[in-house]
Parts: C-alpha cells; structure tokens; sequence
C-alpha cells in the first residue's frame, strides 16, 4: 500500500488510527484499573474523561448560537 499523497486523505487515516488505538486499548486500561477502583467510580471516571472530549465542540455550538442556552 502506497503512502497518501495529498493531506486530505491523511488526516481520516490518522484519525482512524488513534480511535482504533484508544479503543483497543481501553479493555486493557479498564482490566487493570477495576484491581484498584470499584466499578462505579470507574464508569464514573469514563464517563467524566468521555464529556471532555464534548465540551469544546459545546461551547463552540453555544457561541455560534446554533443550540439555544
């Protein structure tokens, strides 16, 4: 498979890669964090870590004032 050539076709191929990555990888993170945390406070801490990732798309949207306070 030949490299992209075009910066277009990259960034849906990183993106991609980091979402498989973090996937994959957040079986193994919940496995060992369950030795050591309870299971509500770990869905807690996913669920906190997860609504991060929504705020600034969020606040951005709120700006815009394409979502009503």
């Amino acid at each position: 498979m030949h490299p992209p050539s075009s910066p277009s076709k990259v960034l849906p191929i990183v993106a991609l890669s980091f979402a498989v990555t973090v996937w994959g990888s957040s079986f193994v993170a919940a496995r060992h964090l369950l030795k050591t945390l309870d299971p509500l406070a770990l869905a807690t801490l996913r669920f906190a870590i997860a609504s991060l990732f929504f705020v600034g798309p969020f606040a951005l949207a709120l700006k815009r004032r394409t979502i009503s306070g």
